[in-house]
């Protein structure tokens, strides 16, 4: 079962990595054979191992034998799981979704979130149901971004680590030097009326986004503000923002840039202090410590996954760092012969996976083309070689200019605990 006891960033990947597998997955030919299944935390499992066997009762009934095969097949692994729990559902409760999909594999996910499953629900359908576990992924607080100057503006979110633009506007100011033959007061008027409208339409956005939208408006801790000039003073200033946002307001902060994402980028890290102890300055803080020992030359800051398996293997690592952007998976062979000749493992592209194109390996003692028996997401099997020896783990976003950097040295990096001693 994939325990999500504590609520951290690799728990949180795993979710993730877990709920975007499950959302593109259907069943074989469009059947209704998939099995999704919500326990809220501390249930009698033996009433949901009774509802299922009910339902493979009921499922005798469908006509298609192998709409029928794969339903029961479905429950009865379903049973089987809850059998292994124990008597309970564990903390924060339990999510099933079982079933034969399209690639003909019997797929199996056991999740218990780091927030409370508050859904009783039976579902057989042609997929999965993850919404109400998508839900877990966005209890976090959330800070409105909005950057502006005369000419442009950029609305968004900052969320954990990670920043989200939720519209972008031109606006249809006049610059000054468009005047034309116009009179300068005449012209003045023009533009100021401009900047009013323009104004305006930037609050009416915000204010649909943060306010009148009730899954952003409940997790809303504040807003930030920033753009070049004057103008985004004057924005907060007199009266555009609507009231309930106005009173959200954290700061109001000069930024270069209010196009796109890289103007919400700045408006975040020049507002540091004001998010203390939110994630994205967690993670800022979190490389920082490991690129400060790469720039001195410490030997105790490492990377690339060769180094990090190595070093694993022996309970050296004290802090292991893994970068979203990576997109690796690890394939476990085996040899079909024998069980004795030796497995062997590689790396690729997961965009070689979801392709089909699966590296050829043969066997080092028989030279047999090797079963690929499992494949697992690279930061995933590190990170549960990781958990074997008590290393703490960190998941970075590419958000920052630090995830950056973490990206560029392969992504995989880690601190050690002591230099070990060939």
């Amino acid at each position: 079962m994939e325990t999500l006891a504590e609520e951290n960033s690799f728990e949180k990947y795993k979710l993730r990595k877990s709920l975007d597998t499950l959302r593109n997955k259907r069943s074989e030919d469009g059947t209704t054979c998939l099995v999704t299944l919500y326990i809220p935390e501390n249930r009698a499992l033996s009433d949901f191992t009774q509802q299922l066997n009910n339902e493979i009762g009921t499922a005798a009934n469908i006509k298609s034998k192998t709409t029928k095969k794969n339903v029961q097949e479905a429950l009865q692994i379903s049973i089987g799981k809850l059998r292994l729990i124990g008597q309970k559902s564990p903390k924060n409760g339990l999510a099933l979704f079982i079933g034969r999909t399209e690639n003909g594999r019997m797929d199996k996910f056991v999740i218990s979130p780091a927030t409370p499953i508050t859904r009783q629900q039976y579902i057989c359908d042609s997929y999965f149901h993850i919404d109400h576990l998508e839900e877990h992924l966005l209890k976090k607080k959330l800070y409105g971004l909005i950057a502006l100057d005369a000419g442009y503006s950029t609305v968004g979110t900052l969320q954990g680590n990670h920043i989200k633009i939720l519209k972008a506007m031109r606006s249809t100011v006049p610059k000054k030097h468009s005047r034309g033959g116009q009179s300068a007061p005449r012209f003045g008027r023009i533009r100021q009326n401009a900047i009013d409208e323009f104004l305006k339409r930037v609050a009416g956005t915000a204010k649909d986004f943060f306010i009148e939208d009730p899954s952003r408006a409940k997790l809303l801790a504040g807003a930030l503000i920033g753009g070049p000039g004057l103008l985004k003073n004057k924005f907060v200033e007199d009266g555009y923002l609507d009231n309930r946002l106005q009173n959200k307001v954290l700061k109001v902060i000069d930024i270069g840039l209010v196009s796109d994402k890289e103007g919400l980028q700045e408006l975040v890290e020049k507002s540091q202090e004001v998010l203390a102890g939110t994630r994205f300055t967690e993670e800022r803080e979190i490389v920082q410590k490991w690129l400060n020992l790469v720039y001195k030359d410490d030997d105790l800051a490492v990377y690339g996954e060769d180094e990090l398996r190595k070093y694993l293997d022996i309970g050296a690592v004290d802090l292991l760092l893994g970068s979203e952007g990576v997109n690796k998976t690890r394939l476990y062979y085996e040899c079909p012969h024998s069980s004795s000749h030796e497995n062997i493992a590689v790396t690729v592209p997961t965009m070689d996976v979801i392709q089909n194109n699966y590296p050829m390996v043969k066997c080092k003692e028989c030279d047999t083309t090797m079963q690929n028996t499992e494949e697992k997401d690279l930061l995933e099997d590190l990170g549960e070689l990781a958990l074997e020896t008590s290393t703490d783990i960190e998941i970075i976003s590419t958000e920052t200019e630090e995830g950056q950097q973490l990206l560029h040295f392969s992504g995989i990096a880690g601190i050690l605990r002591y230099l070990p001693t060939d």
